[in-house]
């Protein structure tokens, strides 16, 4: 399958970071636990090579710091989450309910959570900034979605309401009127990175 180009990307400034050649490495991986939920093993093994694909890709657009390599990361398909999913440390746990009635946006749901694992913020983050970076990396630059997918706040500071709010006001930046802002705030949230 080709890669699309620059031009093709609804966010330009990250482009190149993208798609260089990155490969996890020797000894880290990701692993789908479906034990608890095994009637998704046909989806684990479908978003297993995305999220393999994926996970260096993320790395290198956050610019994680690569002294101490990619984490390995286990997924955790359950019944017993009643939510959507969550990441803790370097495990996702996902409910099987939502990738039962919603496997269009399970994957997503997974670069999301995958981008949550690279951040390693400690708790008192700013909560919309996290999400809103998460969702913009997923449905921007996996999904590739346009602008006009974002819902606009209804409010003044409404992208202070996180996830896709927020993930529309980055896109807007990122595609006028701050060119690399994304890049710039992660970089900002650097030390407040939870110490490996």
């Amino acid at each position: 399958m080709r890669e699309p180009s620059c031009r093709q990307l609804p966010v330009k400034p990250n482009c190149l970071a993208l798609f260089a050649v990155l490969a996890l490495p020797a000894g880290a991986g990701i692993t789908i636990d479906t034990s608890a939920a095994p009637e998704h093993a046909a989806w684990a093994a479908k978003a297993l090579p995305v999220a393999t694909e994926w996970l260096p890709r993320l790395a290198n657009l956050l610019a994680v710091p690569g002294s101490g390599g990619l984490p390995d990361v286990t997924v955790k398909i359950t019944p017993e989450y009643k939510g959507v999913a969550f990441a803790s440390g370097s495990g996702i746990t996902m409910a099987s309910a939502w990738v039962r009635d919603h496997p269009e946006d399970s994957v997503g749901a997974l670069i999301h959570e995958l981008v949550h694992v690279l951040q390693g913020y400690p708790g008192g983050s700013e909560h919309w900034l996290t999400e809103g970076i998460a969702d913009y990396l997923r449905f921007s630059v996996y999904e590739g979605k346009p602008a006009g997918y974002f819902p606009k706040p209804a409010k003044v500071q409404g992208y202070r309401d996180a996830y896709q709010v927020a993930a529309g006001f980055l896109a807007w930046l990122e595609a006028g009127e701050a060119p690399g802002v994304v890049l710039s705030l992660i970089h900002i949230s650097e030390p407040t990175r939870q110490a490996e």
